[in-house]
């Protein structure tokens, strides 16, 4: 593993400043991502076993409530340290888990960096979620005799094709995971493809349809906070991304001709893009901004019809589970690659209607927006197809728990 310190090292000297010079110094947390950790965590971690939870992003992080509750039942006495390497995942970690887990940000893949990570966090477990693959980490893991299980794992048809071309160097690292937990059976055999063994690939679906949302933990947002009233037909976009706000208010423009009480509330996935968007929207009536991570699910639970964003641009979509939750009737692209099985799910349930353009867009909101009656059935075959794909979560844990 040599070798791969000094290429990840040669890696880490010309994106470090890149991303440094892109987002800001605070972008990068280089000295967190170093393993080095304020003194009160490191003294809280000592005085306890420690479950160590990596969730690379919102999305993955969104997904841990039931799991980390479970693990909480089950163990009360342990503390979950919950690792993430995105800005927007740090603030969505700390505001939904910090009396429940210690926050942190994930270290470099680098030997004595992790060397030092392990010396503070001293895990029992190390819990992947979804599948990101960190040869030295996961070595220096097998190494101490630490369990590493991925739990929700999934391979999509990008990352697929880059792993089956680095298989000879993923096998090695991929043996040393004691256990994967994927979402699917196509998931599963991608997983063998790729170089795990067999005896070790679990299929247990996917923990997104295990979403459960207090209502104790969401604010009372009404129509009535945007200014709308009931008779009002509000559209949701949530985490689009650029090229399709413009595609979303040419289909507005025109269907706000049929339809004079209809709203559009843009919600970017990246929440830097508001400026810009700002000004396509240009104070164009009816159409508001979300400009707040995190907050998206409050705003799907009044919408009457959502699209999701991701997919009318190559991205891979977006995460259409919150709106299920919710009751919704969904719209999304075709390129929904990311969250393949479930789209499919909502096809298959006449929970989600498939568009392929600016024309398909407008035509599936006219569908809705003229026929109350079929987004609510819609909405109601959203959820049902939620409820039946339930139990992820319990069996991850339950797998979990005999390495524990």
């Amino acid at each position: 593993m040599i070798l791969y310190d000094i290429i990840f090292l040669i890696f880490s000297v010309f994106y470090i400043p890149f991303s440094i010079y892109k987002k800001g110094l605070r972008s990068f947390n280089i000295k967190a991502r170093m393993g080095f950790i304020p003194e009160g965590i490191k003294s809280k971690l000592r005085s306890s076993e420690n479950i160590w939870i990596h969730a690379v992003s919102v999305g993955e992080i969104m997904l841990l409530g039931p799991f980390i509750e479970s693990l909480k039942k089950y163990f009360p006495a342990s503390t979950v340290v919950i690792s993430t390497t995105t800005n927007p995942g740090y603030e969505v970690a700390v505001r939904n888990f910090k009396d429940q887990a210690v926050i942190v940000y994930s270290p470099l893949d680098l030997s004595f960096v992790i060397s030092r990570f392990l010396k503070i966090i001293r895990p029992k477990i190390f819990i992947v979620v979804e599948t990101e693959i960190w040869p030295n980490l996961i070595r220096v893991m097998k190494s101490r005799g630490i369990p590493v299980v991925v739990i929700n794992g999934r391979i999509s048809d990008r990352s697929f094709k880059r792993y089956l071309v680095a298989r000879p160097f993923l096998k090695s690292t991929l043996r040393r995971v004691d256990l994967f937990c994927m979402q699917s059976e196509p998931d599963a055999r991608r997983m063998g493809s790729i170089g795990a063994e067999p005896e070790k690939i679990k299929v247990t679906g996917n923990m997104k349809f295990d979403i459960t949302i207090a209502a104790g933990d969401r604010p009372e947002i009404t129509k009535g906070f945007l200014g709308l009233g009931e008779k009002d037909i509000l559209i949701v976009a949530g985490s689009t991304h650029r090229g399709e706000e413009e595609i979303l208010l040419e289909a507005y423009r025109a269907l706000s001709k049929d339809f004079k009480n209809l709203k559009l509330l843009i919600a970017p996935r990246h929440i830097n893009r508001a400026p810009e968007i700002k000004k396509l929207i240009n104070n164009m009536q009816g159409v508001f901004l979300l400009d707040t991570v995190g907050r998206l699910k409050y705003f799907y639970s009044i919408a009457d019809i959502v699209f999701i964003g991701g997919s009318l641009v190559p991205h891979g979509g977006q995460n259409p589970i919150e709106p299920a939750y919710f009751s919704k009737p969904i719209i999304f692209g075709p390129n929904m690659f990311n969250f393949k099985a479930i789209s499919e799910i909502l096809l298959k349930n006449t929970a989600a209607i498939e568009v392929k353009d600016e024309r398909g867009l407008e035509k599936a909101v006219y569908l809705l927006a003229g026929d109350p009656k079929n987004a609510r059935a819609m909405g109601f075959f959203a959820k049902k197809a939620l409820e039946e794909n339930k139990g992820a979560t319990a069996r991850n844990v339950e797998l979990v728990r005999g390495f524990l």
